[in-house]
């Protein structure tokens, strides 16, 4: 007699458990390798509703991994985690401008790009012809309801303000019109501005400048905001500092910092933190600056300068000479971050979430002729910084 042999019945899963059960879960680095499995995987993991799912759910799964900082040191840009600094890319020929949504915009003279280092994807354009490429006028930012990356930038001359904003879906510019009494305190001094401080839901921050004392000690301090989603500039209400104190030999200085995803501002004494006063500003509700609460003395923070916080974590950012450490005020424990290396000049600091954000006419910067800098263990993208210098 004939053996019955049995057939197993082919099973598979439905489409939709496969993509918001796990295709949603997996590391940005499995789903850049699983791109060239099938076509449509190559459009699912392009899709903006898959994008911002995958972001959502794995923000949430793994905090360590999603909430983390970007800092261009000398010579280098860095990505910063709570246990690990990561070297992304050389910085000898441009400047970080700031990120959004896992998108780093990056200049260098008159040309800006819009970088991805998670998907090795990249997308170049220039300034307005008018623009100086200034970097301290030059911001980021996203439009939830369009799904647009906006980049705005603003120069005065003779004393009248030009702003212009970049949208990543039309590829162009456009010019908008602003108040000179957001920008101007009376018919001829204006507000200095310095470059954007940070970015609370996806709009760019900036501080300025309005009395100065001796030694250009800060007496009153307010902040610039460009609203992404009606392309309008705002002033902030201001915040004063205590003059006796700015005046004498423990004189504050401060940082705009983002930190549970709110407006922050920390000050602190200039020489060393033996005290740190932390602010926050409640924009939805009575827009007023509120003391949230005062950490310190310590004897572990000499000579820092502050950072950032984590996004969601909450814990305080600071770095001596480029060597970053973490302040966790819950537990008063100083942690520092594996892996980070002293470099003297520290430029610029922003939180930063990987992600799957791609753009249409991005180009791969995972290049094809990748060297590796001799005493170190990394590869760099030649080629996005030859784009840049052209």
């Amino acid at each position: 007699m004939k053996k019955k042999t049995k057939v197993k019945a082919k099973s598979e899963l439905p489409e939709e458990l496969i993509r918001e059960e796990i295709l949603t879960r997996l590391p940005i680095k499995s789903v850049v390798r699983f791109k060239s499995v099938c076509k449509p995987w190559l459009s699912l993991f392009t899709d903006p509703e898959f994008i911002k799912d995958h972001l959502t759910r794995n923000s949430i799964q793994n905090p360590n991994d999603y909430d983390c900082l970007i800092a261009s040191k000398h010579g280098r840009i860095v990505t910063l985690s709570r246990y690990e600094e990561t070297f992304v890319l050389p910085s000898d020929d441009y400047e970080l401008v700031g990120s959004v949504q896992g998108l780093i915009c990056l200049r260098h003279g008159k040309k800006l790009s819009l970088w991805n280092p998670a998907i090795h994807q990249s997308r170049e354009f220039t300034l307005p012809p008018r623009h100086s490429g200034d970097l301290d006028r030059i911001g980021l930012g996203f439009h939830h309801a369009s799904n647009d990356f906006k980049v705005v930038v603003c120069y005065f001359s003779d004393d009248s303000l030009c702003v212009s904003v970049y949208s990543a879906n039309s590829d162009s510019w456009k010019d908008i019109n602003v108040p000179k009494i957001v920008f101007f305190k009376t018919k001829r001094k204006r507000y200095e501005i310095s470059a954007p401080k940070t970015f609370v839901k996806d709009c760019p921050y900036w501080t300025c400048n309005r009395d100065m004392a001796y030694c250009n000690t800060v007496l009153s301090l307010s902040v610039m905001k460009f609203d992404v989603d009606s392309d309008e500039f705002k002033l902030l209400p201001e915040f004063s500092f205590d003059a006796s104190v700015q005046s004498g030999p423990l004189r504050k200085d401060y940082e705009l910092v983002n930190m549970k995803d709110c407006l922050t501002l920390m000050t602190y004494e200039r020489s060393q933190i033996r005290s740190l006063d932390v602010y926050s500003l409640d924009e939805e509700g009575c827009c007023v600056w509120s003391k949230m609460y005062s950490l310190g003395p310590f004897i572990h923070m000499d000579y820092p300068d502050l950072s950032q916080g984590f996004r969601y974590g909450g814990e305080i950012v600071y770095h001596n000479c480029g060597k970053f450490s973490c302040y966790d005020h819950r537990t008063d424990k100083v942690k520092r971050l594996v892996g980070s290396t002293a470099h003297v000049n520290l430029v610029s600091c922003f939180t930063y979430m990987p992600s799957l954000v791609y753009l249409q006419g991005m180009k791969s910067v995972h290049v094809q002729t990748q060297t590796r800098r001799s005493g170190n263990n990394f590869k760099t993208a030649r080629r996005l910084i030859k784009s840049l210098k052209n």
